[in-house]
């Protein structure tokens, strides 16, 4: 599950039943000119003890959105974080040197690797499938032979880039700015102008898609978080469900 706390304020969403994580104490401070360094302070919290993944977002426009670039940080963030007062440093200077300190906001968000998605039961039982005409398999029925459990909504930017970080880290895939692998089959391709996820020295982040159909569609600065995950073929689809069972104790299906 995750955690969210905002500068100067802070927002805690719980995602399930389970002991969440907490982040409290987030302060944000400007070294003076010109070194273009922001100190950030913040206290992790985790009751069940468990390791946690730590990014940082930051807005310049006082949390309309979070589209400002944090790629060089040091410190505290990132995998395997325990609890405690913790320390980040961001090169506001180097990564984004227009930024107007009385618009910016920081977030930090804490993640131990339990959010649950909502699921639908899907009932043993027969039904037609497929569709008729010259484009399409002919109608069919199909049987089922036991109930299964499917995700209630499709599997958005935000949920899949959670994920693809935790297996990154762990070495089950690898990446680039162009793509991402494993298994000898390319899992995600980046390099689509489709594509809303990217990757940067070791960490996945969101951008807005430059396709003319996003053009169309979004105003400028929008928040793909919660689109559907794009791009993505067969094996990158069934690699998250190995890896959010992986990180649920379940066997995978895949193999390294």
């Amino acid at each position: 599950m995750r955690s969210f706390a905002l500068f100067p304020f802070i927002l805690v969403s719980q995602l399930s039943q389970a002991a969440q994580p907490e982040v409290t104490s987030v302060t944000v401070q400007q070294r003076p000119a010109p070194s273009g360094l922001v100190d950030i302070h913040y206290d992790a919290f985790d009751t069940d003890g468990d390791e946690l993944q730590i990014s940082l977002q930051i807005s310049d426009d006082s949390g309309v959105t979070w589209a400002v670039p944090v790629i060089t940080v040091y410190g505290d963030i990132g995998s395997g974080i325990t609890s405690g007062n913790r320390f980040i440093v961001w090169d506001a200077g180097l990564d984004y040197p227009d930024i107007a300190i009385s618009t910016m906001k920081a977030r930090i968000i804490a993640d131990d690797g339990h959010s649950a998605l909502e699921m639908t039961l899907i009932p043993a039982g027969t039904f037609t499938m497929g569709q008729n005409g010259t484009n399409g398999v002919p109608e069919h029925q199909v049987t089922l032979t036991r109930d299964f459990y499917m995700g209630t909504f499709e599997v958005t930017n935000g949920e899949y880039r959670e994920a693809l970080q935790w297996a990154h880290d762990a070495g089950y895939v690898t990446a680039s700015s162009s793509t991402v692998q494993a298994h000898g089959f390319e899992l995600l391709d980046l390099d689509d102008e489709n594509c809303e996820l990217t990757f940067n020295d070791g960490l996945f982040g969101l951008r807005e898609s430059p396709s003319d159909y996003a053009q169309n569609a979004y105003p400028s600065g929008y928040d793909p978080v919660d689109h559907p995950i794009k791009e993505v073929c067969w094996y990158g689809a069934a690699s998250y469900c190995d890896w959010r069972s992986i990180t649920g104790g379940l066997s995978p299906i895949l193999r390294r």
